[in-house]
């Protein structure tokens, strides 16, 4: 008889349970591990976004602004010791040029190297490589660059050629920052254009001291040459310039030349001006334009099409119609006082004014911009009649402002119309003997600029106040 056992039996049933249920806790306490693991181990840090392309291009701008001062120091200091007074000259205004606008181009993020024979790339890490190289790089005699010229026999072989390179790289620097202005944003915009004409200016000047040889610019058939202004999307009005009559000789009005630091209502980081309204004076007006014969707003034509960019961009372009009407009569009063050898540009550039008063008037009407009735004429005072190139040069470096601001408000056709037409007033007030200033477009507060050493001390050791305006 087999004996019963309670004991026996539970024993039995419940040695499986306690494998499965130890199986559980193990298999629950590797879960807790693995996630815990999981969780600690760092997550690979994801790759720094590149920075915007405004922000590329100004850290490229100021690279080259600095390395380019560094150079033209030593430049001038070759020269000086060679006795080339013109060539001197001409880098110090450059050194002068270039700190103004290295100053005007730093954030304070940007750091200046200890060795300034060190090139600087003062753009972040991680950025997108930029798609034009750095001037240290640029070949003498490449494509798209300038060519050198032979060295005399008479000069230092160390001197003259190392001016010249330096001017193929300053005029190199110049032509990048003005195709950057096209794709930058506004501020930016402004800010690489005027930089980048004036460098352009700065070159051609080195390169007139020393014989070097700048091939032109694309779409230019000479170096040195305004650009051809692309049109724009606007019917221009129609106005001859021969329905223009000639301003009286006899006539003896009182004259007043406008100030070219007159406030501009444009928004901007900076200071902006732009030319002062003049009085009106007992003077034979020319014949007005069409675009602004009539009194009030100027709507004809104006479509949803035609306000992009907003008032801003309307009274910008209402604000140099305005100004480059004042230039037309200003240079028809000045054309019987000239003498012969500039009375010939001078009518040049009257046929120019004409056409680009023509021009903004009609961009103006199409962005639906409320033009005033043309004015009866405009008062000169006693200096325009004692020396009118002095005065026409102060009215030409007076509408750089009005352009500086329509490139920061404007993009695409508009804003290639603007930069061309900036860098043509800044070649006709330099031809009057004018200075247009380190940044032409852009009234610049250079005591609220950051300061940079001396060339060839190390920013640690070292704090010079910035120079003043060229």
């Amino acid at each position: 008889m087999t004996t019963w056992s309670v004991v026996n039996d539970d024993t039995t049933e419940s040695g499986p349970r306690k494998r499965y249920f130890r199986y559980a806790v193990f298999a629950l306490a590797a879960v807790l591990v693995l996630s815990l693991g999981f969780v600690l181990i760092p997550r690979e840090p994801d790759a720094p976004a590149p920075p915007p392309l405004s922000e590329q291009v100004r850290a490229a701008a100021f690279s080259d602004a600095v390395e380019l001062r560094a150079r033209a120091q030593a430049v001038g200091d070759a020269a000086d010791a060679a006795r080339q007074e013109t060539t001197a000259a001409a880098a110090r205004h450059a050194v002068i040029l270039l700190t103004v606008q290295a100053g005007a181009l730093k954030l304070p993020a940007d750091m200046l190297p200890a060795d300034p024979s060190v090139p600087l790339s003062s753009a972040p890490a991680g950025s997108v490589p930029l798609s034009s190289p750095p001037v240290s790089s640029l070949p003498v005699g490449s494509a798209g660059a300038s060519s050198l010229p032979d060295t005399p026999s008479s000069a230092p072989v160390q001197s003259l050629p190392s001016a010249a390179e330096f001017a193929v790289a300053l005029h190199s620097s110049g032509a990048r920052r003005l195709g950057d202005a096209g794709k930058a944003d506004g501020g930016i915009a402004r800010l690489l254009a005027g930089t980048g004409i004036a460098q352009l200016l700065a070159a051609e000047e080195i390169a007139a001291a020393t014989g070097a040889v700048l091939d032109p610019l694309p779409g230019r058939t000479v170096a040195g040459s305004a650009p051809s202004l692309p049109a724009l999307p606007f019917p221009a009005a129609s106005s001859p310039a021969a329905s223009s009559p000639a301003v009286s000789s006899t006539a003896a009005p009182s004259f007043s030349v406008p100030s070219p630091a007159a406030p501009s209502p444009a928004e901007s980081s900076l200071a902006e001006s732009s030319p002062a309204a003049s009085p009106p004076a007992v003077f034979p007006p020319a014949a007005s334009s069409p675009a602004a014969a009539s009194a009030g707003p100027i709507t004809s034509g104006c479509t949803a099409a035609g306000t992009g960019g907003g008032a801003n961009l309307a009274s910008s372009f209402a604000s140099i119609a305005g100004a480059e009407l004042e230039l037309v009569y200003a240079y028809q009063a000045a054309l019987t006082r000239l003498s012969p050898a500039t009375a010939a540009p001078a009518s040049d550039f009257l046929a120019r004014h004409e056409g680009l008063s023509r021009t903004a008037e009609a961009a103006a009407a199409a962005h639906c911009a409320a033009l005033p009735p043309t004015p009866a004429g405009y008062a000169l005072d006693a200096a325009f009649l004692a020396d009118p190139a002095a005065a026409l040069g102060a009215l030409e470096a007076g509408t750089l402002p009005a352009y500086g601001d329509l490139i920061a408000l404007s993009d695409g056709a508009e804003r290639a119309w603007a930069v061309a037409a900036l860098e043509s007033a800044v070649r006709r007030a330099a031809q009057w003997g004018a200075s247009p200033g380190p940044v032409p477009g852009t009234v610049l507060d250079e005591s609220a600029l950051p300061t940079l050493p001396p060339v060839g001390l190390s920013p640690s050791t070292s704090r010079a106040p910035s120079p003043g305006t060229p």
